[in-house]
């Protein structure tokens, strides 16, 4: 079985990011989910919550999901990057824990404000909303996590090279 590695956490904490290098440090290939969401539907996020509202996101999102997880076994390994509100659909949730390791990048309500503040992520534009709906997810990136890493106080780089570090550990390495 091909190894399956997800990064979970909340806008900003680095996902896409640490993803890609752990991807390059295990020679694994990398997805972001956002971007098949986008792929897959052939409108930007943005566009897809005007027209259906979260809800209509969370499907497209968890059938881009569906679509990533029958792939995986295809692949020589993979890293997935999350969307920050993946886990809140029960269905997503349990396709993330069906047989792959799950890492919830950790960060704080401030530092995800820092990172995000001014984009046009649509539900990044009201920072006390935002800080409520990181309360909100906390729960279910910490009930999906197999390991929980502090992502505010370390580089890409430490972040990427302690995520590749576990999956060798655990022998879903490669390298």
């Amino acid at each position: 079985m091909a190894p399956l590695l997800f990064l979970t956490g909340y806008m900003g904490s680095g996902k896409s990011t640490v993803g890609r290098a752990v991807a390059r440090l295990l020679g694994w290939e990398f997805i972001d989910l956002d971007d098949a969401v986008v792929a897959q539907g052939g409108l930007d996020i943005s566009s897809i919550f005007r027209r259906e509202g979260e809800a209509g996101f969370r499907r497209r999102e968890c059938a881009a999901l569906r679509e990533v997880v029958e792939r995986a076994p295809l692949s020589d390994g993979l890293v997935v990057a999350l969307g920050g509100g993946t886990l809140t659909n029960p269905e997503s949730a349990v396709l993330t824990k069906r047989r792959a390791t799950v890492v919830y990048l950790e960060v704080d309500a401030a530092e995800a404000w820092r990172r995000v503040s001014g984009s046009e992520r649509p539900l990044a534009q009201d920072r006390d909303e935002f800080e409520r709906r990181l309360t909100q997810r906390r729960s279910h990136y910490e009930a999906a996590a197999d390991v929980v890493v502090p992502a505010q106080a370390n580089s890409v780089e430490t972040l990427a090279g302690r995520i590749a570090d576990l999956m060798r550990q655990k022998g879903r390495g490669e390298r």
